[in-house]
């Protein structure tokens, strides 16, 4: 009986009641992202583990030809698989804590903005948004990028309420290390360095004197991050990742209508889609401009810089909304406060009432999120392919006798180089190059769709090989692996 008492007057407490509702939400949070860990590899988590992560740290960390080399996730990826193995949970580890501490900075910041009711709302969103779960435990570096720049966010508020200068340190740090994540961090990153030198005008020159110096040494340390790249292969390979290169109006406008299709793939926002969840980001947008004038600032600097991009014609991957969510999260705390004061001023101040409207608010949204969240959610983009399909395809590849090569193009590749080379099995025969040899043996993985010929094609570097003597050795999960004779002409 002392037990209920107790519980009861705990949950009669605001505080007591917050955060139960905080550990309830992160718990939820956790299962969702703690499911897909063990999900089997995919596509770009395949790549960053097969042409980087499995390399000498030298070579991993001064390759940038693709945009799969998020540098600084790239280093952890590596040194978890080599503490752990280089087992798909291992891989994602980094990002899996790095989301766990998204999750508890939106709540931070929310609370600091709007309050209880905001944090927890806030909290809500974060826990169970698809974009979130899906890159929180993809091995990538997104979520690693969207935490730090959130920690350079609290650090600036916690620097603005009283803190030492050490949180401009922190945040000037934690920012740099952003952008050597992902580079595209310049979007949050430039708006943040704006952000403090506008909260700090009126302090003086002092303050002011170390902002820029702070900023400056920040843009200093990710060129020195960054300075492997160069010296390796030129300046020009920071720009020929196609992330970073400037494009051509043609090209700006095929990212524009990417974007365009992105926002309409109700797969990306969970149950309720655009009809529910477009108006509560913008309504949340109004809200946190109107009660937080920080927040008004925040992301009127964030839309400045966003529409600087796009004029200078600067793609911007569809993946920089993983960070995009932690705002719309911000938001939808604004909508809550705003709606539990609307219910406070309603019910003459009876805090009861309010607390119970928002804790019904928030079990509708954990529920949503709930069933919305689906065990596949990460083979729900087709770019990864059918990523369950690589194991079966690799260890049939390991039974077969040895040949010069073997042709696999497309998703696949290195998704069923990544179960070979986790097997320990050899993967010379997989070099995209063709040998020197004027004829060699070859299986081609083909799918149900396509020919040896169309597979091959677009494998070799050199340009499209004839193919002699098709013949099916086996066919594993629709897909048909030929032993053939390719000619190298070159």
């Amino acid at each position: 009986m002392r037990a209920i008492a107790a519980l009861r007057n705990y949950l009669h407490d605001p505080e007591g009641v917050y955060r139960a509702a905080i550990v309830a939400l992160f718990a939820v949070g956790i299962v969702l992202r703690v499911i897909h860990l063990f999900d089997v590899i995919r596509l770009d988590e395949a790549t960053t583990y097969v042409r980087f992560a499995s390399r000498p740290f030298a070579e991993a960390l001064s390759s940038y030809e693709l945009p799969n080399n998020h540098l600084l996730n790239t280093f952890l990826v590596k040194c978890s698989a080599i503490t752990f193995g280089p087992e798909p949970w291992s891989l994602r580890l980094p990002n899996f804590f790095a989301g766990l501490g998204v999750m508890a900075l939106v709540t931070a910041i929310a609370r600091r903005w709007f309050g209880r009711a905001g944090a927890v709302a806030a909290l809500a969103a974060a826990a169970v948004a698809l974009p979130s779960i899906h890159y929180g435990v993809l091995a990538r570096g997104y979520t690693l990028m969207t935490f730090l720049c959130l920690l350079s966010l609290w650090s600036i508020e916690r620097r603005h309420t009283g803190g030492g200068p050490r949180w401009t340190l922190l945040a000037a740090l934690s920012s740099a290390l952003a952008v050597y994540a992902v580079a595209t961090a310049l979007l949050f990153v430039l708006p943040l360095a704006a952000y403090d030198f506008v909260l700090s005008w009126k302090e003086g020159k002092r303050a002011l004197a170390l902002r820029v110096v702070a900023w400056l040494g920040a843009g200093a340390l990710a060129a020195l991050l960054y300075l492997p790249i160069v010296l390796a292969n030129g300046p020009d390979q920071l720009f020929a990742n196609e992330y970073n290169a400037r494009l051509g109006p043609g090209e700006m406008g095929q990212y524009i209508r990417l974007y365009g299709r992105a926002l309409r793939d109700e797969k990306s926002w969970a149950a309720g889609g655009v009809p529910l969840w477009g108006p509560l980001v913008l309504l949340g947008a109004v809200a946190a401009t109107l009660r937080e004038k920080r927040a008004a600032i925040l992301l009127g600097l964030c839309a400045l810089t966003v529409a600087a991009f796009f004029a200078a014609r600067f793609p911007l991957p569809t993946r920089v909304l993983s960070y995009v969510a932690t705002l719309v999260a911000l938001a939808i705390g604004a909508l809550a406060a705003a709606a539990v004061n609307v219910i406070r001023e309603a019910g003459r101040g009876r805090k009861k009432a309010a607390w119970v409207g928002a804790a019904s608010v928030v079990a509708l949204a954990v529920v949503v999120g709930a069933v919305g969240e689906r065990k596949d959610l990460i083979d729900d983009s087709l770019r990864s392919g059918p990523a369950s399909k690589a194991r079966p395809v690799a260890a049939a590849l390991a039974e077969l006798p040895p040949v010069t090569r073997v042709v696999i193009y497309g998703w696949y590749h290195d998704t069923v180089k990544y179960y070979l080379m986790l097997n320990g099995s050899p993967t010379a025969a997989y070099d995209r190059n063709p040998p020197q040899a004027y004829t060699f043996e070859a299986y081609v993985l083909a799918p149900p769709y396509s020919t040896p010929q169309k597979e091959v094609d677009p494998f070799f570097w050199g340009g499209p090989l004839p193919v002699l003597n098709p013949e099916p050795v086996r066919v594993v999960e629709g897909y048909t692996i030929w032993k053939v004779v390719i000619v190298n002409p070159y």
